[in-house]
């Protein structure tokens, strides 16, 4: 189950997850997803998918209960997509890997 609609990059070939070989993967390979989630002005992105407030997250991530975040640049940072679903899935049992 996938909140977001797959992105979409410039001068790349889509791809399927139905295992068709296109030339580009083996069809054994899953395609992966695993974008960098922004929460800054104007549209806070990941408060939207997680549907908690800026503050709570911060809260939640000092407190080990939410995935890290990770630098992009200097002053810049996100989230993986790939650890937010997953703790989306298990929320209260998620704990950051020790």
């Amino acid at each position: 189950m996938s909140l977001l609609p797959p992105r979409k990059r410039k001068g790349q070939p889509t791809t399927t997850t139905s295992g068709g070989n296109d030339g580009n993967l083996p069809p054994s390979l899953p395609v992966i997803d695993d974008r960098i989630i922004r929460n800054k002005k104007p549209d806070y992105e990941l408060s939207k998918i997680v549907g908690l407030a800026v503050p709570t997250i911060y809260k939640h991530e000092a407190l080990g209960t939410f995935p890290p975040r990770v630098k992009i640049t200097g002053k810049s940072s996100g989230w993986r997509w790939s650890q937010v679903k997953q703790w989306i899935e298990g929320k209260r049992d998620w704990r950051a890997a020790q």
